[in-house]
């Protein structure tokens, strides 16, 4: 059975996908055309530059995205089908995270994705951005690092400006790019929004946790010390679910969610590779709204 109607655009990535089967393109933001765009300003903050393009997509809505500037393609790898790693894009400035990302995408007979011999290790005074850029019956031809003023995100370029309707298996492609470590600041990378940040200041024990708040805050308490004033949270957006994770660091300015099939998961996101040791690490607390649609149904806050 053929997949048809597939698209290249969309809200939210989807299932895992098997040949033959039909499969979701959400959550993987793609750029018809040849992905051409403007000469960079010197006006523009955040090292980016205001562009014509790359757009969101049809049917996406939101101003067009911004490009950064000295960010470089360093692998874009398309298979048919196969796993799709953590949802969204991520950033990493260090290799541990890094090499369990490459984990996430490894396939299911235990195979390394390609990408792991491309890009080993995060390069010094870089910072990488990976993710999924184009689930569908075509294969895009490159990839930029863009900016919508909140946050960035990979977007893949160079797709047929009418999609091909039909395929036995949709191709997967991933893509990693680099930039200078001041171009994309930490906890500007992610599938989600950090809603809150902050040191827990506590005498008590505690541990490591993670919980779903979407209906009900109180259950934040089960992961915060006894002594720990939980704080006053806005209420969840409609079609977003909440997640609160308790991490430990020696110090910490933002977070990252990392949502794979079976768990909903945190990291400290540091600005730099950090080489400070400490005695006692402190607790941070890190909130975060996920779209509904980026969330497997097994998966489950994890710490």
């Amino acid at each position: 059975m053929k997949i048809r109607g597939f698209l290249a655009v969309g809200l939210a990535v989807g299932a895992i996908i098997t040949a033959g089967c039909a499969a979701s393109t959400a959550g993987v933001p793609t750029v018809p055309g040849t992905g051409s765009t403007t000469p960079p300003s010197t006006t523009t903050p955040r090292s980016t530059t205001t562009t014509s393009g790359p757009s969101r997509g049809p049917g996406i809505p939101g101003p067009p995205l911004q490009v950064v500037q000295d960010a470089e393609l360093l692998a874009l790898e398309t298979q048919t089908g196969g796993p799709q790693g953590w949802r969204g894009s991520s950033r990493f400035v260090e290799s541990g995270p890094w090499q369990e990302y490459l984990k996430s995408l490894g396939g299911y007979d235990g195979d390394p994705h390609p990408i792991a011999q491309q890009v080993p290790a995060v390069p010094d005074g870089k910072v990488l951005v990976a993710g999924v850029v184009s689930i569908s019956c075509d294969k895009p031809g490159g990839a930029v690092l863009g900016y919508d003023g909140s946050s960035y995100r990979l977007v893949a370029t160079d797709l047929p400006q009418t999609p091909t309707p039909e395929c036995y298996a949709p191709f997967v492609t991933v893509a990693v790019m680099s930039a200078p470590l001041a171009s994309v600041p930490a906890g500007s990378v992610g599938p989600g929004t950090l809603v809150h940040f902050s040191t827990v200041e506590t005498s008590s024990s505690y541990r490591p946790g993670a919980v779903e708040l979407t209906d009900a805050d109180r259950e934040l308490s089960t992961i915060l010390p006894k002594d720990a004033e939980a704080p006053d949270l806005p209420e969840p957006a409609d079609g977003q679910r909440r997640y609160a994770f308790l991490l430990t660091a020696c110090r910490a300015e933002a977070a990252a969610v990392e949502i794979g099939d079976k768990t909903v998961s945190a990291h400290i996101d540091p600005p730099a590779p950090d080489p400070v040791e400490c005695v006692v690490a402190q607790p941070f607390l890190a909130v975060f709204d996920v779209p509904d649609t980026l969330v497997p149904a097994d998966a489950r806050p994890t710490s």
